[in-house]
């Protein structure tokens, strides 16, 4: 017979009181509470009243092992990934304030496996509040390392998961500073207070949909979409087709009743969206329900000037930002900073330490094959080095889809030739974003508009002196805005997707650039085909 939910709260608040990640499963179907330790691993219990140590030794192993069996299928991982060492202690149940120890061998390797990172990654996203104390943690000094840090939402994006507004909250921020995860998280939380509640989570690339599927509970009454699909589901449609903010006014005033029929909506990316669509959700939530969420950055405007304070202020909203940037290393926001001031990531409170970022000039231009040549070599060698590497984890970014579209067949050819089989997906609005699979062990190519949102360990960048030729110092205000201004932003949005490697490739200087020539203490240089070994079939 189970425990009751004060027992295992007692529990929970004495592994709290340690600083000990956990978290509580409401459900049958899986152990009461999950640790992830780096010391010792996955850490299940299974907590049962007085009187269990009755039943048969193997029966209650054989319920336990279903339980975890469940847990890690539930999130689509391997069984066989995981390490089984089932121990049977018997907690007594007369004064258990005085604690009960129990002896576990402490594993020789300290670091989280994949596995184990990713189950406790969707453990703090899928049930939403937060149990664990933060403890007080010493710098993490390498980008690898760090992966393990940001499993758990940090206090103040727990606070705010947790809200108890029910009007309107925009939460501004970084890039990296978990804004996607806090939007989550607070989906993951309404839900589990109210089972039945219509909760939407809205978007604007399709290809950012699916990573935003993932953080949510499965099989609930949250329902991730882009924009698109929101109003087409609804008698009230929108134009999509080159709309305006016009436009979109026009057709939002032309609606003679708008019916309030969600229970909540979050809104991811909210920068992209025109302020007629974001006045439109705010008129589909209920009153006194779970309001409105919007995450932004502003500096991430890449479809339109986006001034989020400024354009919302009529919802009255309550505003929140998150300062503390958890994906770059330290050295990919230097280099970011001197690619585009206009856009600076604060550096005071940067901890993560990585490799400096690649600028890579290759002679010839992006229509030459020597680019996709040098690519090719880069990633060959980080599948050579890296072990622990997923395809996946590697992302290739072009500025414009006219460049990818170039660079697709011959990057796809130069690492067929160095290696037997690497699987690649392409990622354009020419094909279907809708069935883009972030988990999909391939290579992920894309244009940048399409990276927003998304992250990669390694990060492969082309085509930046394409980007904003008319662009100039002078009237680079971010609140002057232009077609070059919005192309502007787009160098930062880029190299802010690695979050441990970055290569950047060129063939021709502009402004940006020259920029980075000049501040050559931010980079490492690299020329192709000087730098590299390059194969004999490549060699002119």
């Amino acid at each position: 017979m189970e425990a009751t939910e004060e027992q295992i709260a007692d529990v929970l608040k004495s592994l709290q009181s340690k600083g000990i990640a956990c978290w509580r499963l409401r459900s049958q179907l899986f152990p009461d509470i999950v640790i992830v330790d780096e010391h010792y691993g996955v850490i299940c219990l299974d907590i049962l009243i007085e009187g269990y140590e009755q039943e048969e030794p193997d029966l209650v192993n054989k319920n336990a092992r279903k339980k975890i069996y469940s847990l890690v299928k539930e999130f689509e991982l391997r069984v066989s990934d995981f390490k089984f060492n089932y121990q049977r202690h018997v907690i007594p149940a007369v004064r258990p304030e005085k604690g009960y120890r129990v002896k576990l061998q402490q594993r020789e390797d300290t670091e989280l496996n994949h596995s184990e990172k990713t189950l406790a990654f969707s453990l703090a996203i899928s049930f939403g509040e937060r149990i664990a104390v933060q403890k007080q943690v010493e710098p993490i000094y390498d980008a690898k390392a760090a992966d393990t840090r940001r499993l758990v939402l940090d206090e103040e994006q727990s606070a705010i998961a947790k809200l108890a507004g029910t009007g309107v909250t925009i939460v501004e921020g970084l890039p990296g500073s978990g804004k996607s995860l806090v939007l989550a998280a607070r989906a993951n939380y309404l839900n589990s207070l109210h089972p039945s509640w219509k909760i939407y989570v809205v978007c604007f690339n399709n290809s950012l949909k699916p990573y935003l599927q993932k953080l949510v509970t499965p099989k609930t009454n949250i329902v991730v979409e882009t924009f698109y699909e929101f109003r087409s589901r609804n008698v009230d449609r929108f134009s999509m087709k080159n709309a305006t903010e016009k436009i979109a006014l026009d057709q939002l005033n032309k609606i003679l009743h708008i019916s309030k029929d969600s229970d909540a909506i979050l809104v991811d990316e909210a920068q992209d969206f025109l302020r007629a669509w974001i006045y439109y959700l705010a008129k589909k939530v209920k009153d006194d329900r779970g309001g409105l969420m919007l995450v932004a950055d502003k500096n991430q405007s890449i479809y339109r000037n986006a001034e989020i304070e400024e354009d919302f202020q009529d919802l009255n909203p309550t505003y929140y930002y998150l300062n503390k940037t958890y994906r770059s290393t330290k050295q990919i926001i230097e280099f970011t900073n001197v690619l585009i001031p206009e856009c600076a990531i604060p550096e005071e409170d940067l901890e993560i330490e990585g490799p400096k970022p690649r600028l890579v000039w290759v002679q010839g231009g992006l229509k030459k094959p020597d680019v996709k040549r040098a690519i090719a070599l880069d990633i060959t060698e980080i599948l050579k080095n890296d072990r622990e590497v997923k395809l996946s984890d590697i992302g290739i970014l072009c500025s414009r889809r006219f460049t990818m579209m170039g660079s697709v067949r011959e990057i796809s050819e130069s690492l067929t030739e160095l290696n037997d089989f690497v699987p690649q997906d392409w990622i354009s609005p020419l094909f279907d974003t809708k069935s883009y699979e972030p988990d999909r062990n391939s290579i992920k190519m894309m244009t940048i508009h399409s990276s927003k949102g998304l992250e990669f360990k390694y990060v492969f960048l082309l085509g930046l002196e394409e980007l904003a030729k008319e662009y100039h110092e002078e009237i680079s205000s971010i609140g002057n805005i232009s077609d070059e201004n919005l192309e502007v932003r787009l160098n930062f949005v880029g190299p802010t997707r690695a979050s441990r490697e970055l290569n950047v490739y060129y063939s021709r200087h502009n402004l940006f650039l020259d920029r980075l020539l000049a501040n050559r203490s931010v980079f490492k240089e690299v020329i192709y085909p000087e730098s590299y070994e390059v194969p004999e079939q490549w060699q002119d």
